[in-house]
């Protein structure tokens, strides 16, 4: 499923977008939207090997940014385990990400589709990756 990140888009889709687009911007190799406990939910991706933190959502969303994962990976009514393919158009590089969820109470893993990534090997910020300068 392609989607792209508008003004008019909901919070949680504003929010579940920005955090795709951050850990391919980043050259995540996995992500994991972990399952809440008190804390809440955490989010963390990993980048060479080190595992990075990223501003989770409140508590009282989890579950809205996870449903949002499987509506844009096409399996928000498909019986657990779930699995998916999330496509974001990226500057001029599509971002594909490999959706899995055990089940309701698991961790959402996403892992990159990586052939993608290749067509841009520098991933450096320039003029057309999509960032502002």
């Amino acid at each position: 499923m392609t989607f792209g990140l508008t003004v008019n888009a909901n919070p949680i889709s504003r929010f579940t977008n920005l955090v795709l687009m951050q850990a391919w911007h980043d050259s995540a190799t996995e992500l994991v939207v972990s399952s809440a406990d008190e804390s809440g939910a955490h989010i963390r991706y990993r980048v060479e090997g080190e595992l990075y933190e990223m501003s989770p959502p409140p508590p009282h969303i989890r579950t809205d940014v996870l449903n949002e994962l499987a509506t844009l990976a096409g399996v928000a009514d498909s019986p657990f385990p779930r699995s998916g393919t999330i496509e974001l158009p990226f500057s001029t590089v599509p971002a594909k990400w490999k959706l899995e969820m055990a089940s309701a109470d698991a961790d959402c893993v996403l892992t990159p589709i990586l052939e993608l990534r290749s067509q841009n090997p520098s991933n450096s910020r320039g003029p057309d990756d999509g960032f502002p300068q």
